[in-house]
C-alpha cells in the first residue's frame, strides 16, 4: 500500500411471570423464601407441598465461598422405602458432590431418628440429588437436614457464581410427582461483593450543545453494584461547561445530565471520593450531523432458557442502567416455537423443565421487551435462539415487532426442524436472523464437523450480520485471539466471505446470567471464557426501526466489551455498503479508545494490507491510506481490525468494492 496521509490525537406473560420480573427487578431487597408467585414460570407447581428452607446463610455473597445447611421439610403424604424426594440447587452453583469429600459442593443428608436415608446423582441432571428412603419411612413434619459444602469432611465449601440474583432458585419435588415441583421451593438472594471500582458511561455520539446524560455506576470484582450510596467527584470538569461537581450514587448507581461541548472528542474522569476509586468514561464526539452510534446487546439469555439464569426485568435493567447499554434483547432457547418436545437432556437443566409452557414464555418474554422498549432512552426487541436438532448451528431470529406470532413446531412433539423453516419464515415475515459461533464444536479441538453453520442455508439478505465475537470467542477465523474452545475448520466468517457472501460483523455476549455489557470474564460453562462482546450500530436514531434499518444496511461492527468509537470506509463507501469507486481506493480507520490503541490493521480479500502499529499508544487515531494495487477481483471486501493497549478489540463491518460485474 501507498501511505498518503497519517494523523493521530490525544485531546483532553403469563401475569404471573410479570409479577416474577417485577418482584426480581431490584437486586437491593432480599427474595424471601418460599413465595409461589416469584416462582420461575418455566415449571409446574403443585404436588405434595414438601417445604425447602436455606437455614444458613440466609443469603449469599457473589464470589464468597459458604457452607449452605438446609432443611426439606415433609409434608402430605408419607415417604415409604424406596421412595425420594429430590433437591435442587440454584443455577451457578457448583453441582452436588457425594462421592469426595475433599470437593467443592461436597453434599451430606441427615433425617430423624430410625430413618435411613440414601443420596443419589443423576447421570443426566447435575444439579439434583435424589435423597431416597432406604430404611423406615419419612412422615409430613419430618425434616431432612442437607449440608452442601460440608466443610468438616474438608471441602473448601460452595461458592456461587458471582453474578447477583434477586432470587437464586432452589427447587423440591417428589420422584413418583415429576415434574411437578413443590410451590415451597425456596428462593434467596445473592448480594453483591464490596466496591471495587466504578464504570462511567457516556453517548457514544452527541450533538453540540444537546443534553447529555453521565452515568457513573460502582462495581464489584464482577462488575455488580454493591448496596452503597457515595459521592463520586468529576475530575476534568474544564473540559466542558456545565459539568456538575459532583454525581450522588445511591444503590450504586448515579446519574448526571450536562450540555455537550460545541466541538471535539471529551471522555470524563470520575472518582469516588471515599474509596479513591477513578475511572475513565468511553468517549464522546461531538458532531453537528449524520448518524449515531448505539452500542447494544442482542444475544442474551434469563432463566427463561433452560441452561440460564436472571430474570427479564434484571436483563434489561442491568444492560440499561449498569451496563449504559443502548439497546438489548433476550434471546431464549426455543421460545418462540410451539409444540416441540416435553423433555431435555442438558445438564444444567432441571429434569421437570416445561417446553410446553412456551407460550407463556414467549408472552413474558415479548411483554418485557415492549416495556422497556423506550424510543429516544432505550430500545428492546422480541427474539429468541433457534437451536434445535437437526439443524446446522445456532441462529439468533428478531422481531420489530411487540408481539410476534409463534412459531409451530415442523415435527410436533419432537425437537428436530429443517432449514426450510427459517427459509419460510423470511418469505412471510419481517424478521431478522443472526447466526452466531458459526464454528463452534462443543469439545476442545480442531474439528472436520461439530454443531457449525453452513452460512447459505439461508438468503443472505436474512442475515444480514453474523456475531463475530462473544463469550465463547473468536469466530472470524481458525485460531483467533481468543479462539473458540473446539472450532470446525471451513466455517468461520472469513470462510464465509472468501465464499462470496456479504454480511456485516456484530458482536455480543451470550451471557447466560442475564448481565449483557456485564465486565465478568467468565461463564458458568467452560465454553463462555471471555468478556462478552457489543454490538455497535450507526443508525439516525434509538428507535427499532432506526436500529433495525441500520441491521440490515450493516452499518455495524464489533468489540469485544469496551465502547470503542469506529469509522471506516473505503473512497465514498462506508462501512458495510458495496459498489464501484471513483478514483483512487482510499482506506480510512478513524478509532477513539476506552484505554489507548496500539494497532489498526486493514483486511483485503482475507489477508492484511496495511497496519498502523504504534510506538507509543494513542487514545485516537485516524489512519489514511491509499491501496495502490486497486482490484484484485470482480468483487474486493476490505475490514479493520483495531486493539487497544489492554488486549480488547473491534472488527468493522466489511465493504465490498466492485470493479466489473460478473457477467450475467
Amino acid at each position: 500500500m501507498k501511505t498518503s496521509c497519517f494523523r493521530a490525537a490525544f485531546p483532553v406473560a403469563a401475569i404471573a411471570m410479570f409479577i416474577l420480573s417485577a418482584a426480581c427487578s431490584s437486586p437491593k431487597q432480599p427474595a424471601s423464601q418460599n413465595e409461589s408467585r416469584r416462582l420461575p414460570l418455566a415449571y409446574q407447581f403443585g404436588g405434595s407441598g414438601d417445604k425447602v428452607e436455606v437455614v444458613r446463610p440466609r443469603e449469599f455473597a457473589a464470589g464468597r465461598w459458604e457452607e449452605v445447611e438446609i432443611a426439606v421439610t415433609i409434608s402430605g403424604h408419607p415417604l415409604k422405602t424406596g421412595d425420594a424426594v429430590v433437591l435442587g440447587v440454584p443455577f451457578g452453583f457448583p453441582p452436588p458432590v457425594l462421592d469426595d469429600p475433599a470437593a467443592e459442593g461436597y453434599l451430606r443428608v441427615s433425617g430423624p431418628s430410625g430413618v435411613e436415608l440414601a443420596a443419589e446423582k443423576s447421570k443426566t441432571w447435575e444439579h439434583f440429588v435424589w435423597i431416597r428412603v432406604a430404611g423406615g419411612a419419612l412422615n409430613p413434619g419430618d425434616r431432612v437436614l442437607v449440608r452442601y459444602g460440608d466443610r468438616s469432611t474438608g471441602s473448601p465449601g460452595v461458592r456461587p457464581f458471582p453474578q447477583a440474583q434477586a432470587a437464586a432458585f432452589w427447587p423440591v419435588f417428589r420422584e413418583s410427582e415429576m415434574p411437578v415441583l413443590s410451590q415451597y421451593s425456596a428462593l434467596t438472594r445473592v448480594r453483591p461483593g464490596p466496591m471495587t471500582g466504578l464504570r462511567i458511561h457516556l453517548p457514544a455520539v452527541a450533538r453540540p450543545g444537546e443534553r447529555v446524560l453521565l452515568r457513573a455506576v460502582a462495581q464489584d470484582a464482577w462488575g455488580n453494584p454493591p448496596d452503597i450510596s457515595c459521592l463520586a467527584a468529576v475530575v476534568n470538569r474544564a473540559v466542558c461547561e456545565g459539568l456538575p461537581e459532583t454525581i450522588r450514587l445511591r444503590n450504586g448507581t448515579g446519574t448526571a445530565e450536562f450540555p455537550a461541548p460545541p466541538s471535539g472528542v471529551i471522555r470524563l474522569v470520575v472518582r469516588e471520593e471515599a474509596s479513591g476509586f477513578e475511572a475513565i468514561s468511553n468517549p464522546m464526539e461531538i458532531s453537528e450531523s449524520g448518524e449515531r452510534l448505539w452500542f447494544g446487546d442482542l444475544h442474551v439469555h434469563t432463566e427463561l432458557s433452560l441452561d440460564a439464569g436472571g430474570t427479564l426485568d434484571e436483563m434489561y435493567s442491568y444492560g440499561r442502567d449498569i451496563a449504559g447499554l443502548d439497546f438489548a434483547a433476550a434471546s431464549d432457547h426455543q421460545t418462540a416455537v410451539r409444540g416441540i418436545a416435553t423433555g431435555t437432556t442438558h445438564h444444567g437443566s432441571n429434569p421437570c423443565f416445561r417446553l410446553e409452557s412456551m407460550p407463556e414464555r414467549w408472552a413474558a418474554a415479548c411483554d418485557a421487551a415492549r416495556r422497556f422498549n423506550t424510543p429516544g432512552r432505550f430500545v428492546a426487541f422480541a427474539g429468541f435462539e433457534f437451536a434445535p436438532n437437526g439443524f446446522s448451528g445456532h441462529r439468533n431470529i428478531y422481531w420489530p415487532d411487540d408481539f410476534p406470532p409463534m412459531i409451530e413446531a415442523e415435527f410436533p412433539g419432537e425437537n428436530r426442524f429443517s432449514p426450510a423453516v427459517l427459509r419460510q419464515l423470511a418469505l412471510e415475515q419481517r424478521l431478522l436472523v443472526i447466526p452466531h459461533h458459526p464454528a463452534i464444536a462443543w469439545q476442545a479441538g480442531i474439528y472436520d464437523s461439530g454443531d457449525e453453520i453452513t452460512y447459505g442455508d439461508l438468503p443472505d439478505e436474512s442475515q444480514p450480520v453474523v456475531e463475530i465475537y462473544s463469550k465463547h470467542g473468536t469466530s472470524e477465523q481458525l485460531n483467533s485471539e481468543r479462539p473458540l474452545r473446539g472450532q470446525v475448520v471451513g466455517h468461520f466468517a472469513s470462510d464465509f466471505l472468501e465464499q462470496g457472501h456479504r454480511f456485516g460483523f456484530i458482536g455480543g455476549s451470550d451471557t447466560h446470567t442475564a448481565n449483557p455489557g456485564s465486565p465478568l470474564r467468565e461463564g458458568p460453562y467452560s465454553t463462555l471464557r471471555f468478556r462478552a462482546g457489543l454490538a455497535g450500530v450507526w443508525a439516525d436514531e434509538l428507535t427499532r426501526e432506526s436500529i433495525w434499518k441500520a441491521i440490515f444496511a450493516r452499518r455495524t461492527y464489533a468489540t469485544t466489551g469496551p465502547k470503542i468509537l469506529l469509522r471506516f470506509s473505503v473512497g465514498e463507501l462506508r462501512m458495510g455498503e458495496e459498489g464501484a469507486i471513483t478514483g483512487p481506493r482510499r482506506v480510512r480507520v478513524e478509532a477513539r479508545g476506552e484505554e489507548p490503541l496500539i494497532l489498526i490493521e486493514i483486511v483485503k480479500n482475507g489477508r492484511v494490507i496495511g497496519r498502523w502499529d504504534a510506538l507509543r499508544p494513542l487514545l485516537d487515531v485516524v489512519f489514511d491510506e491509499e491501496d495502490a494495487a486497486g482490484a484484485e477481483r470482480d468483487v474486493d471486501y476490505y475490514y479493520a481490525r483495531v486493539r487497544q493497549h489492554d488486549g480488547e478489540r473491534a472488527w468493522s463491518s466489511p465493504i465490498w468494492v466492485v470493479s466489473r460485474r460478473p457477467a450475467g
